[in-house]
């Protein structure tokens, strides 16, 4: 570990270590622990590849905070776009959480085929996609009716 203008540089060793703690103490009930390694580790790795990004957003779901794990998923998905294993996991917290746009995104993981892990998650939420969006669909009111009639007014 050395330290540069009050940047700290953790050796990969280290990030490694931590990385496993974080992991355990999300495993093992401790939620909130593992979101402040991991955002700890985040803050000291800045620059670098998104794993501890997505631990991060790992540990914001386990904690119940789905809406700053999608977030900060989006944010990773739009820093690295090729990054397969981000698409699936914010595809599955969509499905979860019913929001749009996880079909898009599953369907991309899918297509790219470059990631089997993020291959397997994508098409064990796939189905539960396309159901959401039938329901979704179906739930909307009919724009029209025969000749241009509206059955609901906006």
């Amino acid at each position: 570990m050395t330290q540069e203008k009050n940047t700290v540089w953790l050796d990969l060793d280290v990030v490694r270590r931590l990385a496993e703690v974080g992991f355990l103490a999300s495993e093992c009930g401790l939620a909130e622990e593992a979101e402040e390694i991991f955002s700890h580790l985040v803050t000291a790795r800045e620059g670098s590849k998104e794993p501890a990004r997505i631990a991060l957003a790992i540990a914001y779901a386990k904690c119940g905070r789905m809406a700053r794990a999608v977030e900060e998923l989006r944010d990773i998905v739009e820093v690295f776009p090729e990054s397969s294993f981000a698409k699936a996991l914010l595809g599955e917290l969509l499905v979860i959480t019913e929001a749009e746009g996880a079909l898009a995104l599953l369907e991309s993981v899918l297509e790219a085929d470059d990631d089997p892990v993020a291959v397997g998650l994508a098409s064990d939420c796939v189905e539960l996609a396309h159901e959401q969006r039938a329901k979704r669909s179906s739930s909307r009111p009919k724009e029209s009716i025969g000749k241009g009639r509206r059955l609901f007014k906006p």
